[in-house]
Formats: C-alpha cells, sequence, structure tokens
C-alpha cells in the first residue's frame, strides 16, 4: 500500500537524514554533491511476495543509489531488506539472471547462484525504526514481507548533482509527485541537479 505524499504527512524533518551522516556517506560515494530525485512511502503487510519482494535490481543508471528509511522495526518481524553485493550481482548477470520482468523473478537466489557455481552471501540488516538503509540500485535486492504486522518504509531515489541537495531539490514537496524508477524523459530531470 503506497502512502501518498509522506513528506507532507510526515513533515520536512525526515528529509534531515540528507543533512548528517547520511549527506556525508552520499557525498562520499558519488565524489561530488548530490539531489533526491523523488520520495515515496509504503507499508507491506504479511502476504505473498511479489515484484519488488522477489529478487530484482532496479534498470536504472548506474550511478543511482536508494535511501530507505525505516518507519518501523524489522529486528522481530525480519521485514528488512536483502541484498548481494556489485560483483555477485554483476557475475548472476553475466550468466543472465536479469529479474527485470517480475514474472522471471525468483524468491530464491541462493538456489539459482548454487545451480551457476556463484558463491553467495545475503546481506539482511536487522533495523530499528529510524534507521536508513543506503544501496546501489545495479546491485540484485529483495525486499522481506514481515512475518506479522507491518514493514513501513520511506524511499528516496539519489543521484549525483553540482549543488548541495537543498539547492537543487528546491520545492521539498516536488519530491513527492513523482514517486517510482527513472523519469520515462530522462531529459526533463532539472539542470540544475
Amino acid at each position: 500500500m503506497n502512502l501518498k505524499r509522506p513528506v507532507t504527512l510526515f513533515g520536512e524533518s525526515a528529509l534531515a537524514l540528507f543533512d548528517g551522516e547520511m549527506g556525508r556517506l552520499l557525498q562520499e560515494q558519488y565524489g561530488s554533491q548530490f539531489t533526491v530525485l523523488w520520495c515515496d512511502c509504503y507499508r507491506a503487510t504479511v502476504g505473498r511476495p511479489t515484484a519488488s519482494w522477489l529478487w530484482h535490481f532496479d534498470n536504472v543508471p548506474l550511478p543511482a543509489l536508494k535511501v530507505l528509511l525505516y518507519l518501523s522495526d524489522t529486528k522481530d518481524t525480519g521485514a528488512t531488506t536483502r541484498m548481494l553485493d556489485y560483483r555477485t550481482s554483476q557475475s548472476l548477470k553475466q550468466r543472465g539472471y536479469l529479474g527485470l520482468i517480475p514474472r522471471d523473478r525468483t524468491a530464491d537466489i541462493r538456489k539459482l547462484a548454487d545451480a551457476w557455481g556463484i558463491p553467495v552471501t545475503v546481506h539482511a540488516p536487522a533495523l530499528s525504526a529510524g534507521d536508513a538503509l543506503l544501496f546501489h540500485t545495479n546491485c540484485f535486492h529483495q525486499a522481506v514481507t514481515p512475518a506479522y504486522g507491518f514493514r513501513d518504509v520511506m524511499t528516496f531515489f539519489v543521484l549525483p548533482a553540482r549543488q548541495p541537495w537543498r539547492q537543487s531539490v528546491g520545492d521539498v514537496l516536488r519530491l513527492e509527485k513523482r514517486p517510482g524508477g527513472f523519469p520515462p524523459q530522462p531529459e526533463m530531470i532539472p539542470a540544475w541537479a
């Protein structure tokens, strides 16, 4: 279930994470300033995994990063995000697994990797409400449905930029207007980003 207008609902204080350690990590990763292109928020409940709940990578430009801000704990429910490192992800892609189309995705990446002799370490951090996770969108990842209760997460799509993020974003309410993926017309990304 997607939550409409998360910045309006939670207030701009949710964006403060980009002014601290997360902002420093993003600048370190990019070697430049960064901008937040969009954000969304969704609640997942107990259920059968579909789409992003299966192993995939996001078909977006290579420098794209995402930040997940957890609004609920994952320690007891198991509702974290699982991910592979870049090298393992590339090995799986070279063997033919892409997971771009939901019907072609797997719920068991280890079984697939074992069949191809690719060693796999799945990273699945236990996170508390208020923790943020930074990850490379071109690495395989899988959201995990909760064993009980719910999983609330705000997602931020981040790209390199020429100006500090608050300047490049401008009106922060713009972040919630077009969430979900890379724009179909990337040339429409504002030049000031």
